[in-house]
């Protein structure tokens, strides 16, 4: 058992994993790190149902486990994963990949989140592709709450994806079929 947490009891090596692993959102966290995010909110913003409580309980949990590394960054905390951390990038891949392959294709409306989607698209852009120039691109989509997001930003910053800058990160797992 790992610190407070259940535990499944057995000595099995796939029980004990899950026994760190297996709790809720535990999983999303180490994706959101192998994708790319080092700060507590690009963290939450990828997983944006999660509250700061439970994250900041998961992020604690996969330190004290040799799962993730924090340090203080010029802005704050920021959070890298260990080369334990680094080897789950084939399991959440293979994850992803099952999921897209066995898991119904329609969403119910409450598991579609324009920002998660836009978050995602965010943090593929080849920033070196991107015109010197702010470049703004709407995203709109029919069925969600939310019909049309707006994402304003310059170039080499906080930035907006463009066709020709858009790429597949070979670090990130599929996105689940969304």
């Amino acid at each position: 058992m790992v610190g407070g947490m259940k535990s499944y009891g057995q000595f099995c090596s796939i029980a004990r994993s899950l026994d760190l692993l297996g709790e809720r959102w535990t999983l999303l966290v180490v994706r959101e790190l192998l994708c790319g995010s080092r700060r507590f909110g690009e963290i939450q913003r990828g997983i944006p149902r999660i509250s700061r409580t439970m994250l900041s309980a998961r992020l604690r949990e996969l330190a004290d486990a040799g799962v993730l590394e924090a340090s203080e960054g010029a802005a704050g905390p920021e959070y890298e994963l260990t080369a334990a951390g680094h080897e789950l990038a084939a399991v959440i891949r293979e994850l992803g990949t099952w999921g897209q392959r066995w898991l119904p294709r329609e969403l119910q409306r409450s598991e579609l989140d324009v920002r998660a989607l836009v978050w995602d698209i965010r943090r593929r852009v080849r920033r070196e592709l991107l015109p010197g120039k702010p470049l703004v691109v709407a995203v709109e989509c029919a069925a969600p709450p939310r019909a049309t997001t707006c994402c304003c930003a310059a170039a080499r910053s906080r930035s907006a994806p463009a066709t020709p800058a858009i790429r597949r990160s070979s670090r990130c797992a599929p996105a689940g079929g969304r």
